[in-house]
């Protein structure tokens, strides 16, 4: 966890907002889209947050160690056998690779 500061934590996170804020937009998004839908059985969304991690995986198009490190998983011997290039190259991997999972970006038209 990161250094605390008032409220919040400063960290290392990507995006600077708690998961139940993300939870709150994703399913304010799938709302207005009119895809909101709950299962009638379970009373659960059908598309739920954690629709965007699979979306992500599926998707990214990057080598699997580089998704999987970029998602948060960690295998036991990743310590030992992982190593991932300069923080730097990640970072540039990731914003080549960004255009597969833009949820609210605005598709080129022209």
């Amino acid at each position: 966890m990161g250094k605390r500061y008032g409220t919040t934590y400063r960290n290392e996170r990507v995006f600077s907002f708690s998961d139940s804020t993300a939870s709150l937009m994703w399913n304010r998004a799938c709302d207005k889209a009119d895809v909101g839908i709950k299962d009638k059985r379970t009373n659960r969304r059908i598309h739920h947050i954690h629709s965007l991690r699979k979306f992500f995986r599926t998707k990214i198009g990057l080598d699997l160690d580089v998704t999987y490190a970029l998602m948060g998983h960690a295998e036991y011997l990743d310590d030992c056998y992982l190593r991932l290039e300069e923080e730097g190259e990640i970072a540039a991997a990731y914003l080549e690779a960004m255009p597969n999972v833009s949820v609210y970006g605005v598709e080129n038209q022209g």
